[in-house]
C-alpha cells in the first residue's frame, strides 16, 4: 500500500503570468476548485495518508489555503525551498527522510490537471516489481519535446538526454510517477536536479527496472498559458469527468451555463451570458454580461461590465483572443 505522496508546487508559473503574480500556479482555480485541491481529492481516494508539498513562489499562500489537510482526511507537510528552486529531483531529495522508509511513494507535478487512474498506476507498479513506474501518454510528435523510450511491454529504456540504444516507442511523461527509495542514491543531496535526468537515468544506467504505464483515455492538461487555462475551465464546464463541486450552484444564462460558488456575490437577476465560472466571494455588479469568463475568488467586476473570453482577477480583466478557443458543447445537465 502506498501511504505517502509528494506534490511539486514550487514552480514560478512564468508562462501563466500575469495570473501567477498573484497566486502560485497550483492554486489557480479550475472548475471552481484549485488544481492542487483536485490532486488532494485523488490522493485521498487512493488511500494516501500523508502528503509533502514543496513551496517557493508565493510560498505562504499554499499552507494558508490548504492548512493541515484535515478537509481531505490527509496529513499535509510543507517543504520550503529558498533562496533557489530545487527542481523535481532536488525538491524530493530535500525531504528524503520523509520517504526513505517507504516501500514506494507517489510523486506528481502540482501544475497539471488530470484524472488519471492512480489505482491502475499503483497496480502496474506492483505487478512489475519496478524501481520506478512512470505514467505516460503517447508522444504528440513535437521534436522539441523530450521523450521517454519504451519497448512493446512499456518497459522504459530511455529518458530525455539519453541516447537510444535500440528502436523504442516514443512516449510523453505526464509528471506522475511511483518511486522507490532507491532513486535517492542517484539524486544529489543538495542543489538543483531533475527526477528524470538524474534519478531515473541513474537507475536505468544501473540496470534497474523502470516501468511505463500508458493512459491516453484520461484527461491530462498542462495549463501552461492563460489561453490554455481558460480552455481548461471551459472544458470543465462541459466535461462530466470534472463534475461541478457539490457546494456550487449551476444556473442557465442567456448563452449557456454559469457555475457559481455557493458564496458568490453576483446579481443573478441582471446577469447575462454564460459558459462562465464565478468563484468564492467574487463580486459581480448588476447588469453585467459574462461570456466564456473565469472569475477568480474575491475578484471585483463593476456594474454594466461586458467581459468576453478572459479571466477576471482582483479588479482586473485579462482579455484573450477568442480564435483559439474550442466552442463548448453542453454535456452537463443544466436547469
Amino acid at each position: 500500500m502506498i501511504r505517502k505522496a509528494m506534490i511539486l508546487a514550487a514552480g514560478l508559473g512564468t508562462r501563466l503570468r500575469p495570473l501567477t503574480y498573484h497566486l502560485p500556479k497550483p492554486l489557480v482555480p479550475v472548475g471552481l476548485r484549485s488544481m492542487i485541491a483536485h490532486h488532494l481529492d485523488q490522493l485521498a481516494r487512493l488511500g494516501i495518508q500523508e502528503v509533502m508539498i514543496n513551496t517557493h513562489h508565493l510560498a505562504e499562500h499554499i499552507p494558508q489555503t490548504l492548512g493541515d489537510g484535515a478537509a481531505w482526511g490527509l496529513q499535509l507537510h510543507y517543504s520550503h525551498e529558498s533562496p533557489d528552486i530545487l527542481g523535481t529531483g532536488g525538491g524530493l531529495a530535500q525531504v528524503r527522510t520523509f520517504f526513505e522508509q517507504e516501500d514506494a511513494f507517489l510523486l506528481l507535478n502540482g501544475d497539471i490537471l488530470h484524472n488519471l487512474d492512480l489505482l491502475a498506476l499503483a497496480k502496474a507498479h506492483a505487478e512489475a516489481h519496478a524501481a520506478v513506474t512512470l505514467a505516460l501518454r503517447a508522444h504528440p510528435g513535437d521534436p522539441a519535446m523530450g521523450w521517454i523510450g519504451t519497448d512493446e511491454a512499456l518497459r522504459v529504456w530511455r529518458v530525455p538526454d539519453m541516447d537510444a540504444v535500440h528502436p523504442l516507442q516514443k512516449q510523453m511523461f505526464t509528471g506522475l510517477s511511483i518511486l522507490t527509495p532507491s532513486v535517492f542514491s542517484h539524486l544529489p543531496a543538495q542543489g538543483y536536479s531533475c527526477i528524470l535526468r538524474s534519478g531515473v537515468r541513474g537507475l536505468l544506467e544501473q540496470g534497474a527496472h523502470i516501468q511505463g504505464h500508458l493512459d491516453d483515455r484520461s484527461v491530462w492538461v498542462d495549463i501552461g498559458t492563460p489561453a490554455h487555462y481558460l480552455q481548461a475551465n471551459l472544458d470543465a464546464l462541459v466535461d462530466p469527468r470534472f463534475p461541478c463541486p457539490m457546494d456550487a450552484l449551476i444556473r442557465q444564462g442567456t448563452q449557456g451555463p454559469f457555475w457559481l460558488s455557493s458564496h458568490h456575490q453576483a446579481d443573478l437577476k441582471t446577469l447575462t451570458g454564460g459558459y462562465s465560472l464565478i468563484g468564492e466571494q467574487a463580486s459581480v455588479g448588476p447588469h453585467c454580461h459574462l461570456e466564456r469568463v473565469v472569475v477568480w475568488p474575491h475578484a471585483r467586476i463593476p456594474p454594466h461590465s461586458r467581459y468576453l473570453d478572459g479571466i477576471a482577477y482582483l479588479d482586473q480583466f485579462l482579455s484573450l483572443p477568442a480564435e483559439g478557443l474550442r466552442a463548448p458543447k453542453p454535456l452537463h445537465p443544466t436547469p
